[in-house]
């Protein structure tokens, strides 16, 4: 973000109306603000539903399957087994797809220090609030692990992973906020 769209966003000296206070931002947020100023005060000060939301069966169904997953991953992360809810889904069903990819390739690669599935962080932006919830931080000694389970058809650029806002947010918060206390600030480099 630039200097201007920085002051832009913030209000300051800018012709337009200010922002509420508080206001949280997120990294979608930020993310349509970059992409389109009129799309984010729509969306986020006004409240529109811009582009109107027309979701089809099917697309409603795959946001209930992600949100089912996100909710196997909390479960499992706090030690409740989950073995038992996925031998209940079909065999083919995109659930049970995601399911078995995590244990065969995410499992192994976790650090095997302390892991904090869906932790919010906040820190103060600007006179207002910078907020995320992480899907899963991973602590070893040294070193955070910032986890997110992506669940689409192809797997995400690398190259367009390093330079997204919910990188830079994620990475932000954990050293602002003081990510899970490890008795010292972290360094970005540690993230």
């Amino acid at each position: 973000m630039t200097a201007e769209s920085g002051r832009a966003l913030t209000n300051q000296s800018s012709s337009r109306p200010a922002l509420p206070r508080p206001f949280q931002f997120s990294q979608s947020s930020l993310a349509d603000f970059d992409k389109c100023p009129r799309l984010f005060w729509l969306r986020y000060v006004e409240g529109v539903e811009w582009p109107a939301a027309a979701g089809s069966p099917e697309q409603d169904a795959l946001l209930r399957a992600r949100q089912r997953f996100h909710h196997l991953l909390h479960q499992y992360f706090i030690g409740i087994d989950v073995a038992g809810i996925v031998a209940r889904e079909p065999a083919d069903s995109i659930l049970r797809e995601w399911w078995d990819a995590f244990v065969e390739h995410a499992v192994g690669l976790l650090p095997a220090g302390d892991r904090y599935p869906e932790v919010a962080l906040f820190a103060p932006l600007a006179g207002h609030r910078l907020a995320a919830r992480i899907d899963l931080l991973a602590a070893e000694p040294g070193r955070l692990v910032v986890v997110d389970w992506k669940t689409g058809r192809q797997p995400p650029d690398p190259e367009l992973i390093r330079s997204n806002w919910q990188t830079a947010v994620y990475t932000y918060l954990a050293v602002e906020a003081g990510a899970l206390d490890l008795g010292r600030r972290p360094a970005p480099d540690e993230i």
